[in-house]
């Protein structure tokens, strides 16, 4: 999909390096289910856990605990992971749930090395996910 092109086909879904509702994993049902059928992959930045989702785009979740710091630091850590979420979705398989949390003992990063380790780690992921048919799209 170029940059100016609308997502009328995929509800939910923007164009170009916006981030829309349907690109957000939400329920506790899609959260359990990434814990159960996902694969994980970290490094000294970030932690990703990565599972199908049936969908045609990936989706961003993020899981930080509350030894991570104060409700200000989590948020600013949830803001700064959708950033590097909407500025590398194009580079994300699709088709894949992404949770992001960090790892223990770390600060915030960066957003340079956010992203390259966003694009880095679901991609070493998603590469050990079985291909098998995905489990159907919407709520299950």
């Amino acid at each position: 999909m170029s940059e100016g092109e609308r997502a009328d086909d995929r509800p939910g879904v923007r164009g170009g390096e916006r981030l829309g509702p349907g690109e957000r994993l939400k329920s506790k049902r899609e959260f359990e289910r990434t814990r159960r059928e996902g694969k994980r992959a970290g490094d000294g930045v970030l932690r990703v856990l990565v599972a199908p989702n049936g969908l045609g785009w990936p989706r961003l979740a993020s899981a930080i605990p509350r030894r991570y710091g104060t409700a200000v630091a989590r948020n600013r850590l949830r803001r700064l992971y959708a950033e590097a979420f909407r500025h590398e979705k194009g580079r994300l398989p699709p088709g894949v749930d992404v949770v992001l949390s960090p790892p223990p003992g770390s600060g915030a990063p960066d957003l340079a090395a956010l992203r390259s380790a966003l694009v880095r780690l679901v991609a070493q992921a998603a590469a050990r996910i079985p291909r098998t048919s995905p489990p159907p799209a919407g709520k299950a």
